[in-house]
């Protein structure tokens, strides 16, 4: 259990992501954890995680496991459920990812590297995003993940002043379209 509340304002940490529990993973899959701030990657606080047993790839357990490992190597994030009474404590099933406001991390992005043991390869299972474009569009706020079918790639939505060009109407679609409008990456970053 980690009290990260205890003497720190309650403005001081918000929530960057929600770990999905749909997933079943499997021995040696790999979890990859990427930070981004407003200017982009954080290569240097970027990590893998390795389910090293069959039973720690239970949709309920992984996102437990997670969390005790970026609390236990992270002093600018913790993760897990908020109780208001004992802080952010790593739980079974759905956990969030909190920054410390004064860090600068905007997102993460999780991405789930399945194993091939047969023939000693990895695939990328999935990779997380918030929304696809153009549903919800009036909702998108800075650091928001957001996968485009035409280009088959996720885009994060800048910080302001730039979020309002992420969530125009459709009268500027064609302009800000991530990927593909004329000044698309005004509102958007291309995650790789």
């Amino acid at each position: 259990m980690v009290n990260v509340l205890a003497g720190l304002l309650p403005g001081d940490w918000h929530i960057i992501h929600t770990l999905e529990t749909d997933y079943r993973l499997n021995k040696g899959d790999k979890i990859h954890f990427a930070l981004f701030d407003q200017l982009g990657d954080l290569p240097e606080l970027s990590f893998e995680y390795e389910v090293a047993q069959a039973c720690e790839g239970e949709p309920h357990v992984w996102p437990k496991l997670l969390c005790e490992h970026i609390n236990k190597h992270f002093k600018v994030l913790q993760a897990g459920r908020h109780y208001p009474e004992i802080g952010i404590v790593p739980s079974y099933g759905q956990n969030s990812i909190f920054a410390l406001q004064a860090s600068g991390i905007v997102s993460v992005d999780v991405r789930f590297v399945h194993a091939d043991t047969c023939r000693g390869r990895q695939v990328v299972l999935q990779q997380l995003y918030d929304y696809v474009f153009p549903q919800y569009r009036s909702d998108y706020r800075a650091g928001d993940r957001v996968y485009h079918s035409k280009t088959d790639a996720v885009y994060m939505c800048r910080p302001w002043p730039y979020t309002e060009f992420c969530r125009l109407g459709e009268h500027m679609d064609e302009q800000y379209e991530p990927g593909l409008g004329k000044n698309w990456s005004l509102a958007w970053q291309r995650l790789e």
